[in-house]
């Protein structure tokens, strides 16, 4: 039996608890113009987590067999960089405001709107990384004799890195709705919303510091090698703008039913008969 294996993965953990504090301010204003009506609105929130104590594990293995001269060939490798140290940080801050307008029209038995709705938001993030890291490589050729082609080797080093993660993101909503009395307490709505939206930011990596790592070669024939790592070639700054365009529109549509003057019932996402997860019923009670 011939056995030819390559097996690698990433496997990545992480453990920490924000804790922040969040504000909202908003406005509404209403005017009545006949049957008509005009409603003006906006607000404004800002979240901000305070720095938190990060921690993280991220571990890249691989390995391969094949068959060899005797026994079968092997060879493993294993890179685990661990954030272990409260000086690893994670913080966050998030701002949005809106603006928005609608005007109803009231038709003979129905109601027609329309609206425009604009705003933005910001985010911006930031890690400070203190990271621990091993590397472990193993290798035997697999011809039944440790020699200097067989070989373990371990290095150990530390380095701090810096990932930012900046955000701008502008939306434009252009609502429309019409709700129509069919009979009585019983009305039908219809509703379309285009939505568009763009952004652009950035995000970057930046290494504060690198200790050379120090490895060390340990073949099969006794002999040890050591030597300072001091050009990690993974480890380098990168940064990468972030731009984007999008819109879309999204329908609705639903049933009221007026049960009194002060009870109505709305139910909407019906369509599919055989499943109940899009289905919505809301209940409006006016005291």
């Amino acid at each position: 039996v011939i056995t030819i294996e390559e097996y690698y993965r990433w496997q990545d953990k992480e453990s920490y608890t924000q804790t922040g504090f969040n504000w909202n301010v908003g406005i509404k204003t209403y005017y009545r113009i006949n049957e008509d009506s005009l409603e003006i609105g906006g607000n404004f929130s800002n979240t901000n987590f305070a720095k938190t104590p990060y921690f993280y594990d991220e571990v890249y293995y691989e390995s391969y067999i094949y068959p060899g001269i005797v026994d079968d060939e092997l060879y493993s490798y294993r890179d685990t960089s661990s954030l272990s140290d409260s000086n690893s940080t994670v913080s966050e801050n998030y701002t949005s405001w809106n603006l928005g307008a609608k005007f109803v029209k009231s038709l003979e038995k129905a109601f027609f709107a329309m609206g425009i709705g604009v705003g933005q938001s910001k985010n911006f993030y930031i890690d400070t990384m203190n990271f621990d890291y091993r590397v472990d490589e193993s290798y035997d050729n697999g011809d039944g004799i440790q020699d200097g082609t067989d070989f373990t080797y371990v290095e150990t080093g530390t380095y701090s890195a810096e990932f930012t993660y900046n955000e701008l993101s502008t939306h434009l909503y252009l609502p429309v709705g019409l709700e129509y009395n069919f009979w009585g307490p019983l009305v039908g709505r219809l509703g379309a919303n285009t939505t568009l939206y763009w952004g652009s930011g950035y995000e970057s990596e930046r290494y504060l510091s690198y200790d050379p790592g120090t490895g060390t070669y340990t073949y099969g024939d006794g002999s040890v090698y050591e030597y300072l790592n001091e050009t990690y070639s993974s480890r380098n700054d990168y940064e990468a703008q972030i731009n984007y365009f999008d819109r879309y529109t999204d329908f609705s549509y639903g049933i009221g039913w007026q049960i009194s003057k002060n009870v109505k019932i709305d139910l909407m996402g019906y369509s599919d008969l055989t499943s109940l997860t899009d289905w919505r019923i809301s209940a409006n009670v006016k005291f």
